[in-house]
């Protein structure tokens, strides 16, 4: 169930990450510049600080298997949305929904995990996870320039890309069960009748610990973004030879989930 479980953080990566490689072919095909790339590429991050909180007090509230197929649908539809944007400002918005579906996703994700595996493991699944997602983050960036030429242009691309979490969505469909425990529905009755945000301000370390996660996330997310339409502006290189350098940013990410 692990692989099934962590399979929406594989998705995300090939719509959020291969912007990086994907921006100079947009900015000549939509017609923006620079600015506009910025903002495009705040859009996917905005999302994951504001709804985070909120997102977890409404996954409590219902079924994780189906509510984590609405979230891949709406991925497909939003990813969809977006190869076919016939403008700036149709992209941004698109772009911007569809990143709402990080922070959706995360709660449920937790809630499959302690259906199925003991406190004691939880560690080790989160740490497979965090490792298998900055692989997808690797191969989203590596591989995106050269499936571009392949398919015909980025809008094909995306297109690739929500057919491939549409093939996810399916799988889960099929695949993806519940083990709901007397042990669980405790817990999840338990944490239903605590106020999640004053129960949260007892531990404000995790506070400390998000700002410093932030503070390490925007210069990361920044380059991976904007290195790319870098080394091909202004150093000449290669879209494929760009793509393959931003990527080994990631690979460090695997090394440092495994050895935690």
């Amino acid at each position: 169930m692990a692989p099934l479980m962590y399979s929406v953080m594989w998705i995300i990566p090939f719509f959020v990450l291969s912007l990086g490689v994907m921006l100079p072919l947009m900015r000549e095909d939509l017609g923006f510049g620079p600015i506009e790339a910025g903002l495009l590429g705040s859009a996917g991050a905005l999302a994951p600080v504001f709804l985070a909180i909120p997102a977890a007090l409404v996954a409590i509230r219902f079924n994780p298997k189906w509510f984590m197929t609405a979230i891949m649908g709406f991925g497909v539809v939003l990813g969809t949305a977006q190869a076919l944007a016939p403008s700036f400002l149709f992209l941004f918005v698109s772009r911007a929904v569809f990143a709402v579906i990080q922070p959706m996703s995360r709660p449920v994700q937790d809630l499959l995990t302690l259906q199925w595996f003991p406190k004691r493991e939880l560690g080790r699944i989160v740490m497979l996870g965090l490792a298998s997602g900055n692989v997808a983050m690797t191969i989203a960036i590596g591989a995106t320039p050269f499936i571009i030429p392949l398919v015909g242009g980025w809008r094909q691309a995306y297109l690739s890309y929500a057919l491939l979490a549409l093939g996810v969505m399916l799988v889960w469909i099929l695949l993806g069960r519940e083990r709901r425990t007397p042990q669980y529905l405790a817990s999840l009755a338990k944490g239903r009748e605590r106020a999640p945000i004053k129960a949260a301000l007892r531990y404000p370390y995790f506070f400390v610990g998000g700002v410093a996660f932030m503070g390490n996330a925007s210069p990361w997310l920044a380059i991976v973004l904007f290195w790319p339409t870098f080394l091909v502006e202004e150093r000449g290189l290669g879209l494929e030879t760009a793509g393959v350098l931003t990527s080994f940013i990631t690979v460090g990410g695997v090394a440092c989930a495994l050895t935690v």
